[in-house]
This record gives C-alpha cells, structure tokens and sequence, in this order.
C-alpha cells in the first residue's frame, strides 16, 4: 500500500503542477521543553495544493524527519466538489475538529492526551473513500459516508516530536473495512456569533466510536474573536491500541474542552482541559494547559509556548514548551 501511496503522491504533484492554481510550501520548527536536554524538530513538511478545475482540488502533505524514521506521507487526495463532495485517496477522516487539522496549524503546539489516545499524537489518516452530501436545510450542513481501509488506533503515525506518548504503527485486522457517518452543521447566529456542531460515528474491524463535537466563535472582525471548542468521543478500542494492549472489550472516553481569544493578527491566548477514562481499567487522567501564540510580523513565523499541568498514562508532571515554526510559501502556520 505504501508503494501505491507513494506514485498517487506522484501523480498529483505531476497533474498539479501542469495547471495553473497549483502551490508547494516547505514548513518546519524547532522547539524545546523541560524534558529536552537539547531542541528539537518534527522535521520539514512539503505541502503541495491547488485547483487543476474549478470542482476539483488535489492536496498532497509529504513529511520529512530529521531522525531516523523513513519520509510519511500523511494526506494525498483528491476532492470533487458537485452535487456530492467526494474526495478519494489517503485522507485523515472529517471527524470533529482536532483530526483534520495539521500540527503546524495547532496554536497549543501538540493535541490534548485524551485525542492522541484516542486517534495517535499524529492524527488518523487512511485510504479511502468519502461522500458528502448538503440537506435541504435552511442552514448550513454535509453528511457524508466514509468507506475506509483502517480505523482508530491502528495506522496513526509515530510522533516525531512526542513528550508524553509514542505510538506503533499497527494493522492487526485484515480484510476488513471500517465505516464512518458523520453530520456536520453550521449556524449563524448575528453578524458576529457563529456555531458548528458535529455528530461522528465510526463502525467496523473489530472497534466502534461515537462522538460530538461543537464550537462557538464571536468575532469583532477577522483577526479579534473568542473561540469556545470541545469534543467528546466514546470508542470500543478492542484489545489492540496505539501499540498497547487492551482487554477486548475495553472502552475509552475522551473529551477536551477549549476557551481561546485572538486579540489581534499577532497574539492569541488560551486554555484547554482534557480528560481521558478507560473503563475496565477503571483509569482516568486529565490535563490542564495554557498556551500562547504570536506571530511577530506574519502569519509565516510563529513563536508558541504551552505551559500544562500534565497527566499522561505514566503519571502527572509539569510541562513547559516553547516551539518556534515557520513556512515558506502560501500555506502558513498561523491561522484565523
């Protein structure tokens, strides 16, 4: 499968960059904790995107570490956008929020541990098939089918960059696939006050999940708002998750809760509280972190710091980061 990953890579870069509408952006960082002994880098991230027809666009993420684990592709698909939105390839399935969104992106510099239990420090990606479709609604909505080759805790990619948790690359269940439904809404309240809400539901070798997810953001313009964002998942992980072994009939909760302010194009504050709960094992830990984001000048050099009161599944310690990133070309890593 990896080969097959590779030459789609391959082929959309090639189609892309024979039409107009097309752009490559190099992204890196650097940071350092106070469980580092020296910095550190995830590596550089090649992101290559565009438009070849109006209804059609290609996105292409290529990862490059700078330790010994080989080049990753995370995402390589295409999106057809008609009566349905179907996109095709190797993609990180639409649930929630955190899943979709890549890391350089991440204001609060790496996901909360209840999500990386859930899904992997690096999100969940896999080959498949998506199918999206707007109800006649008065407001905004897609509900869409996934057909897909792996699920949860299967296939996450290892954390190049992790203070808390490393996971295995893992595909126990053969010849299976897994299936998601997932419902998504928007509404506009006023001028200023816009919710989202999601409704998640994945099916199929051998676990389950469900979930919902919701966000609220009032905004005095683009680059001044408050943002209210939180997810909640319930998963049957079975006996094999994220390179660790469960009972069979092992059930996870996770759930976050975040409170954000952009003051201006430059500063951002915020703070998240998560809690993780296994349940046969009758073991639960939660989190509590502030972090800061500010980019000096643009939106291609930004300078993060976290501070957390951390509990992972080896104990409670305190945890401070700071991560410089930075990008060249369209695709940046601040963002409104």
């Amino acid at each position: 499968m990896k080969n097959i990953i590779k030459l789609y890579f391959l082929l959309l870069i090639t189609v892309g960059y024979s039409q107009q509408n097309f752009s490559l952006s190099i992204l890196s960082d650097i940071s350092f904790s106070n469980k580092d002994s020296t910095f550190n880098s995830s590596g550089v991230e090649l992101v290559g995107m565009g438009k070849p027809y109006p209804n059609i666009m290609i996105m292409a993420y290529l990862h490059f570490p700078f330790n010994n684990d080989k080049v990753s592709i995370e995402e390589v698909f295409l999106d057809l956008k008609n009566n349905l939105d179907l996109k095709l390839g190797y993609f990180r399935p639409n649930i929630g929020f955190l899943n979709k969104t890549h890391k350089h992106t991440y204001n609060f510099i790496s996901s909360p541990n209840s999500i990386k239990y859930l899904i992997g420090d690096h999100s969940w990606s896999s080959l498949g098939i998506s199918a999206g479709y707007e109800l006649p609604l008065k407001w905004k909505n897609q509900i869409s089918i996934n057909i897909l080759k792996n699920t949860i805790g299967e296939e996450s990619k290892t954390s190049f960059h992790d203070h808390n948790f490393t996971n295995s690359i893992q595909d126990t269940i053969n010849n299976q696939l897994a299936y998601g439904l997932i419902f998504k809404q928007g509404f506009i309240i006023n001028n200023q006050l816009k919710v989202k809400t999601g409704f998640n539901h994945i099916n199929g070798r051998e676990k389950s999940m469900n979930g919902i997810s919701f966000q609220l953001r009032n905004d005095t313009n683009q680059y001044k708002f408050w943002l209210i964002q939180g997810e909640f998942f319930k998963a049957n992980i079975s006996d094999y998750h994220n390179g660790l072994s469960y009972h069979p009939n092992e059930k996870l909760v996770s759930k976050y809760l975040l409170l954000g302010r952009q003051f201006n194009k430059n500063f951002h504050l915020g703070f998240i509280f998560d809690q993780w709960i296994y349940d046969l094992k009758d073991f639960q830990g939660s989190s509590k972190s502030l972090y800061i984001s500010f980019a000096p000048k643009n939106d291609d050099f930004v300078v993060r710091f976290k501070i957390s009161e951390n509990e992972t599944i080896y104990g409670r310690s305190p945890l401070g980061i700071i991560q410089l990133n930075w990008s060249l070309g369209p695709h940046t890593p601040q963002r409104y």
